[in-house]
Parts: structure tokens; sequence; C-alpha cells
């Protein structure tokens, strides 16, 4: 058995258990993802390499501010920045 892949899948479990706690804790002190809020249903990530993509980058905002909140967009970042994450903006 390949050991990498298994070292590989460990950490990618363990990072998304830590974001789902991060996030459960958020909404718990009534905080919302800001572009979740606009576009419950979108699916769309924020960084992808060949093997993965994921949505990892948030604007989270207390519910009475994102209330007054009209657009959130998640942007390619090329010709902006040189990071290979997407630019999320409320």
């Amino acid at each position: 058995m390949e050991m990498n892949i298994v070292e590989r899948e460990e950490k990618i479990l363990l990072h998304n258990l830590n974001t789902r706690f991060k996030g459960f804790w958020l909404k718990r002190q009534d905080f919302t993802d800001s572009f979740k809020k606009l576009h419950p249903t979108e699916r769309t990530y924020t960084w992808s390499n060949q093997e993965a993509a994921t949505r990892i980058d948030y604007i989270w905002l207390s519910e009475t501010i994102a209330a007054s909140f009209q657009e959130a967009n998640i942007e390619e970042a090329e010709g902006i920045t040189s990071s290979d994450h997407k630019i999320v903006t409320t």
C-alpha cells in the first residue's frame, strides 16, 4: 500500500474535521458565511489543485450585518495576486 496516499488522506480528513468545527463554532456564535447566505445552493471552490477542490476561504459576518449585504462573490485572483486561492468579496 502506498503510505503517502494514506498520510495525505489522513491530513485531508483532519483538515476537514477542523474546518467543520470552526464553521460549527462560528454558526453557534451567530455568524454566517456571507457567500452562502446569498448563494445557498451554489457549490463553488476557492482553492483547487490537480487532485481536489475545496472552499477554504470565507468572510464570516454577524447575522445582523449579513442581513444588510446584497452581494457576495468568489472571483478569480489571476492578474490581481499570485495567490493560488480565489478572492471572496462581500
